[in-house]
């Protein structure tokens, strides 16, 4: 995202909305996984519901189709949704916006905000995915920075409790990083 903002690549579009909507696609599944080991009330993975509803989007893009066809059509939205996200350029003294959207661009339905020039820490902030598959507008848009900045706090939840629960069950917790990924060539042997 730093490249194409910068001027640098714009070739990348593709892989970039794969990512994202990976991401959310995993996040999603990470949710129900912590949900089955019935975490507490309170737990923050409760604050990641809607994204169910954002990854059924594209999972089932062909149903959402039928269902807002005419909308998105007359609305000339891409299907893939469109990227943006917030670039704070220090050495230029500026922030802006990014927008990447996947397919055809119909300027007429962007809504373009002014955005605070402080506040922000790294260049690329604030990345969000918009798609109009869904059926409310509130629904399009999902914050990935936030999302990412919420999955990160459950992982390091987790982990603070399993060290807690080794250290009270007396055992060791073993070092796999350098058990992780791994790749094996396995040939024949020579006969």
């Amino acid at each position: 995202l730093e490249k194409t903002s910068k001027g640098l690549d714009s070739k990348k579009h593709f892989i970039a909305f794969n990512y994202a909507w990976s991401f959310i696609d995993h996040c999603q599944r990470f949710v129900k996984l912590y949900k089955a080991l019935n975490p507490p009330e309170d737990s923050i993975i409760y604050e990641l519901d809607h994204l169910e509803k954002f990854r059924d989007a594209i999972q089932h893009v062909d149903l959402n189709l039928e269902k807002t066809h005419v909308k998105m059509i007359d609305n000339g939205r891409p299907i893939f949704g469109a990227l943006k996200w917030t670039v704070n350029d220090i050495e230029k003294n500026e922030v802006f916006t990014t927008l990447w959207i996947s397919g055809i661009f119909n300027i007429k339905n962007i809504e373009f905000k002014q955005h605070s020039q402080n506040g922000y820490l790294e260049y690329i902030n604030d990345i969000k995915l918009e798609t109009d598959t869904l059926k409310k507008n509130y629904e399009n848009e999902i914050n990935l920075s936030q999302t990412h900045s919420d999955m990160r706090r459950i992982v390091d939840i987790i982990n603070k409790k399993l060290s807690e629960s080794f250290k009270q069950g007396g055992l060791q917790m073993v070092d796999w990083k350098s058990r992780k990924d791994v790749i094996l060539n396995m040939k024949n042997e020579k006969t």
